[in-house]
């Protein structure tokens, strides 16, 4: 992520305009009223965001960018492979 605060109003509206920045929030699982309140806005004006309607502006908008990096890098960590229980051998009948 860019260190500039211009830079990083640039991205993130970069993000936003190709709808990067949906694409992020929904692949971290996170939702759109939860990702307003951490940011100071209403559900309503991050879906504006989101869809290009309004230009993000202000702290909200540098916090944006923000979140967003942070969560896309997150996504690109590996994940451990979960480890599931077996219930034994097909046909076994010690349950």
């Amino acid at each position: 992520m860019p260190t500039s605060r211009t830079e990083q109003l640039a991205t993130v509206r970069a993000w936003a305009k190709t709808g990067r920045a949906r694409t992020i929030r929904i692949a971290a699982g996170v939702s759109l009223a939860e990702m307003a309140a951490d940011l100071g806005i209403t559900a309503a004006g991050l879906s504006r965001w989101e869809r290009g309607e309004r230009r993000c502006t202000g702290e909200p908008a540098i916090r944006w960018a923000g979140l967003l990096a942070r969560l896309e890098r997150d996504l690109a960590r590996p994940r451990p492979e979960p480890v599931l229980a077996t219930a034994g051998p097909p046909g076994d009948a010690a349950a």
